[in-house]
């Protein structure tokens, strides 16, 4: 379970999922939400795969950006990247266009959230 630090806002969230490897498949669906302090990826199943879930603090990560019709690829400052794949809804096939756009809109909102966040 993701704990939250006392006085963590939550910005912004969105429908997400881990990728397996390459593909625009996952086994692992969850939440991403950005926060005043940090990006969180909240499963929405995490007893299942023994996956709590993952956080980068905002100084962790360089930018984030669009890779491919779903992937949010967030670059990290100190070398490597995290790759989430970012949907309209729970609803949504991968095919779809909706995706395209919610997935814009998170890499604009994070990077904002970033840029404030280093100056």
């Amino acid at each position: 379970m993701t704990r939250f630090h006392e006085g963590e806002t939550v910005l912004e969230s969105w429908v997400a999922a881990l990728p397996i490897g390459s593909r625009d498949l996952s086994l692992l669906g969850g939440d991403l939400l950005l926060t005043d302090r940090r990006l969180v990826f909240c499963p929405l199943m995490p007893a299942l795969f023994g996956f709590a879930g993952a956080a980068l603090a905002h100084g962790e990560v360089r930018r984030a950006q669009a890779v491919g019709p779903l992937r949010l690829r967030l670059v990290k400052g100190a070398g490597g990247h995290r790759d989430y794949l970012v949907a309209a809804s729970r609803w949504s096939r991968v095919w779809d266009t909706g995706n395209t756009a919610a997935r814009d809109h998170a890499a604009v909102r994070i990077n904002e959230a970033l840029s404030r966040a280093a100056g």
